[in-house]
Formats: C-alpha cells, sequence, structure tokens
C-alpha cells in the first residue's frame, strides 16, 4: 500500500498490519478516527535500468541482537492505495514461499509500477 503523512515526509510504502481504533474521550483529537499499524519499506532509489522498476526492502530496526520490522502508527485515512510488489527472489526461491507469506518470507520486492495507470502514476 502507498501512504502518505508529514511524518513519513511523503509517500512510503507499507505493509497493513492492523486497523484499530482507540477508545478515547469525544474531546481527543483521535476520537472517532480509525488507525493503522504498518511496516514501512525503504524509500524508493533509482529504477533499474532494464525494468524500470524500483525495487525496495523491509525497513528494519535492532533491538539488541535481532531486527524486527519498521512499524507506525498512521491515520487509514493516509492509506493512499494498495500497491503490488513482485518478490526479488535473488539467487534461490524459499521452497516454501507462496502467494500468502511471500511478503513475511522475502526482504526485497520490485514495485510493479506498470499495474494500472494510476499505479504508474503514483511512482513517476
Amino acid at each position: 500500500m502507498l501512504v502518505h503523512s508529514h511524518l513519513l515526509l511523503g509517500y512510503r510504502i507499507a505493509q497493513l498490519r492492523l486497523i484499530f481504533q482507540l477508545e478515547v474521550d469525544q474531546k481527543h483529537s483521535l476520537f472517532n478516527r480509525p488507525l493503522a499499524y504498518v511496516h514501512l519499506f525503504t524509500p524508493t532509489s533509482t529504477a533499474c535500468p532494464n525494468s524500470q522498476l524500483y525495487k525496495v526492502s523491509k525497513e528494519e530496526c535492532s533491538r539488541g541482537r535481532n531486527r524486527q520490522p519498521l512499524g507506525v502508527v498512521v491515520e487509514l485515512t493516509s492509506i493512499a492505495r494498495a500497491i503490488h510488489l513482485i518478490p526479488h527472489y535473488g539467487p534461490a526461491v524459499h521452497k516454501c514461499l507462496n502467494s500468502k507469506n511471500s511478503l513475511d518470507l522475502c526482504q526485497t520486492f520490485w514495485v510493479n509500477s506498470f499495474l494500472d495507470k494510476e499505479t504508474y502514476q503514483a511512482v513517476y
């Protein structure tokens, strides 16, 4: 998905993990506002000269010896659209890889900017 937020400095690619709403007082600024917890991907860099596709990777943070996905909370309305990611397999394909777990098993992806004209315009 493509997420827009002033905290994220423009559009970022993210994986939606959870949609929720806080139970807060009616006077609170987050009252009745749906939120989303997302895992971020690295910002896009230059396009591959052969395919013209951009490569992104899961953004991670270190916690001791463990590396975990970088997660943030954004307003649900900041999600602009779904986006198609194609796994970058590398030298070998994980033998358990399928359409249900590819976002979890792969680290790097190609952004399919040719999916439709709206995606193409958002990427370029």
